[in-house]
């Protein structure tokens, strides 16, 4: 779906108000569609806290990924 989403825009605006909790596998390829070279960003918001702190721990948050969580 972000692979689709992201060849329709390079540019990503997703709001996960209801989202409780992403897996590792969700984070990893939310990560990967953001490396695509197309995509310029993709901004996530409503990330509740416990989304905003597992995709620091999992390290995504101190790269060069063009993803933005915001609450």
């Amino acid at each position: 779906a972000l692979a689709a989403a992201t060849a329709l825009s390079p540019t990503l605006r997703l709001h996960l108000d209801e989202l409780e909790l992403m897996d590792a596998a969700g984070m990893r390829a939310l990560a990967e569609a953001a490396a695509d070279t197309s995509v310029h960003r993709i901004t996530i918001e409503g990330a509740n806290p416990t989304v905003r702190s597992c995709w620091e721990m999992l390290g995504y948050g101190n790269c060069e990924i063009r993803v933005e969580l915001t609450p």
